[in-house]
């Protein structure tokens, strides 16, 4: 059994029906440990609380954690095939086995989040996980019911705010230092790009430099043989809408917004 199985089967009882009494997985205290909340303060801020109670934040910042580990352990270019197979592993699942899709949504947060910093490793491995990911999770979002959509709501939340501080007194790792000179800075919000775009369009392949508002419109279509197709693109419509409306609730993304001079 691997972490693509066993990882969907935890913090997410409500969507297995096995998070009864006796119920214990043997990842169970591992995953608890790299994620206790002595150590990450709570997700997200007390004034905007998140949408989805299916979405797990201890799984979120396994996958984070996780993945910051195989960075710096594997070649890119293994680490990107892993990450493909690991998410058709995850999408490719019957549509009511949910846990599995919401462990994509969650392997898609802290992924992309793992690889918000700026340094030329993680700027490549952005852009190939981006290429890698960005089928899948059109696709899904695509699918999404109203419940699941809740949990897409709160993964880009995630991936633009993460947890609000650590309690970690020194760099996890060496090569976390902080610079403050101006470019660091300026150049500190570029993994929001293809955030905002995807989260404007999620179609198409979000582009990684310049962002582009390209939201549906909402149109009427009159006749009735157009109300099927009036009422699938409206639904389409709405949660894209949707989506882009929870990136605004994150006071830094639409900081980088406004920062755009294009």
């Amino acid at each position: 059994m691997t972490l693509l199985d066993v990882i969907p089967q935890l913090n997410h009882a409500e969507l297995t029906n096995m998070g009864g009494v006796g119920f214990q997985d043997h990842t169970q205290g591992s995953v608890t440990f790299m994620t206790q909340s002595r150590t990450f303060r709570t997700w997200p801020r007390a004034w905007s609380k998140h949408s989805s109670s299916s979405f797990a934040l201890p799984n979120v910042l396994f996958w984070q954690s996780y993945f910051g580990l195989l960075m710096r352990a594997m070649p890119a270019e293994h680490l990107v095939k892993a990450l493909q197979q690991g998410a058709k592993h995850l999408c490719e699942q019957p549509p009511a086995e949910a846990e599995y899709h919401v462990t994509f949504c969650e392997l898609f947060a802290g992924v992309l989040r793992a690889l918000r910093k700026n340094s030329d490793l993680a700027r490549s491995l952005r852009h190939q996980a981006w290429s890698v990911l960005h089928e899948w999770a059109s696709s899904e979002l695509q699918q999404a019911s109203q419940d699941r959509l809740k949990e897409w709501c709160d993964a880009i939340r995630y991936i633009v705010q993460g947890t609000s501080s650590t309690l970690l007194k020194l760099p996890l790792f060496p090569s976390d230092s902080t610079d403050a000179s101006p470019d660091k800075h300026e150049t500190a919000g570029a993994f929001l790009t293809p955030l905002i775009n995807f989260a404007a369009s999620s179609g198409t392949l979000p582009d990684q430099g310049v962002l582009s508002c390209k939201l549906p419109p909402i149109q009427h279509l009159s006749g009735d043989d157009a109300a099927a197709t009036r009422e699938a693109s409206s639904f389409d419509s709405i949660k894209q809408l949707r989506v882009f409306m929870a990136l605004l609730l994150e006071p830094a993304a639409v900081e980088w917004i406004g920062s755009d001079a294009a």
